[in-house]
């Protein structure tokens, strides 16, 4: 079927019956969904990493903000165990950031929520996996800044790759998230409940702002509430590379004449209590019990 409409057919001023509570539902179910997505992600990525140095018999502390203590001087420590321990996290939450990417494209058997929350749980995995690899040139040898000094930062250093040979790696990981931004971008306009919207600039801004932009942004004060002084830098570029996702996707939009099909039903706006009470509660038991 062809989507490809006249970008003249809609005007901007049509109105849409759209209202600011419709819009703040919207917000807030993706919010819910991106609070329990992202602390999964970085669940996943520091509890893999501190269960390899348990399994190894390392003195480390560690939540889900990383490693509070951790013994660089391990007696037992080698290239290959230091590689074998960091490598983990980063790898498993590319290989998870890769299944909900594959997922999404191949959604046949997903609900429409389900392929809404594949579309962010791809967004999010990967951004931990490339953020984690552009901050290598900026930890380089410095173990005592723990916020940084995590993931590949550590492997490379154990393989003795300066900062400048890791710049490269830093570059090519914002640039791709840059393009993958650019390139998934349009499918949050498939859960917009007008395809109307998706035929003008100002119609698919207004949208992709109240379900990524805004959301981004609500979220800010959970993840900063569980944050602490070994994270705080990591959590900040861990924002800074959803942002450069964001500017992929603000930069196809505006180049794109393309209408995206709607969804009939106009999807995230409900209350969907569950899944609010469901991020309450997971933020709640983080940060009383592992941040």
């Amino acid at each position: 079927m062809n989507t490809n409409y006249d970008i003249d057919f809609y005007s901007e001023k049509i109105d849409l019956d759209d209202n600011m509570q419709n819009k703040i539902k919207r917000a807030l179910t993706t919010t819910s969904i991106f609070i329990i997505l992202f602390l999964s992600a970085l669940a996943l990525y520091h509890g893999a990493i501190g269960f390899a140095t348990d399994y190894f018999g390392v003195d480390a502390k560690y939540n889900i903000n990383g490693f509070s203590n951790l013994d660089m001087h391990f007696t037992n420590w080698s290239v290959k165990r230091a590689t074998l321990v960091f490598s983990l996290g980063p790898i498993l939450v590319l290989l998870a950031g890769l299944f909900f990417l594959i997922k999404l494209f191949n959604h046949k058997s997903l609900p429409n929520m389900g392929r809404y929350i594949t579309l962010w749980g791809s967004i999010i995995f990967l951004n931990v996996f490339f953020i984690q690899l552009a901050n290598t040139p900026l930890s380089g040898k410095n173990y005592e800044m723990l916020s940084l000094y995590h993931g590949f930062a550590v492997v490379f250093a154990w393989w003795k790759f300066s900062g400048i040979l890791l710049v490269p790696f830093s570059i090519l990981a914002v640039f791709i998230l840059f393009l993958f931004g650019y390139f998934i971008g349009d499918n949050f306009l498939s859960f917009s409940f007008s395809s109307k919207i998706n035929v003008t600039q100002k119609g698919k801004l207004a949208f992709l702002f109240n379900v990524y932009f805004l959301p981004l942004f609500l979220s800010m004060p959970f993840v900063f509430l569980i944050t602490n002084r070994t994270s705080i830098i990591f959590n900040i570029l861990l924002y800074i590379g959803f942002m450069i996702v964001g500017a992929g996707i603000a930069f196809n939009y505006e180049n794109s004449r393309t209408v995206k099909k709607a969804n009939k039903a106009d999807l995230l706006n409900g209350y969907h209590l569950e899944k609010h009470f469901a991020a309450l509660l997971f933020f709640a038991v983080v940060y009383i019990f592992w941040s």
